[in-house]
């Protein structure tokens, strides 16, 4: 009977370990995604103010600037 106890209480310290070790790796990805987060709000921060200094530019001499993910192309609005 005691043998049987030790068994059981080995494996449920077993069950613990797994659990303590799956838990602190959660906890990890949780810190990862809350920095990628912050990260992406940064970028959209920063494209908001690169959108409003365009519209500004095209404002004060017609010149475009046209943002697109892989580059900055410039046209002139006079000749298209």
């Amino acid at each position: 009977m005691q043998e049987q106890f030790e068994e059981w209480q080995d494996y449920i310290n077993s069950l613990d370990v797994q659990l303590n070790t799956k838990v602190a790796e959660l906890d990890i990805e949780k810190e990862e995604l809350q920095r990628a987060r912050k990260q992406i709000q940064q970028m959209e921060k920063m494209v908001q103010i690169l959108e409003i200094n365009n519209e500004s530019l095209i404002a004060s001499n017609g010149t475009l600037f046209k943002i697109t993910p892989y580059s900055i192309t410039r046209s002139n609005k006079l000749t298209g």
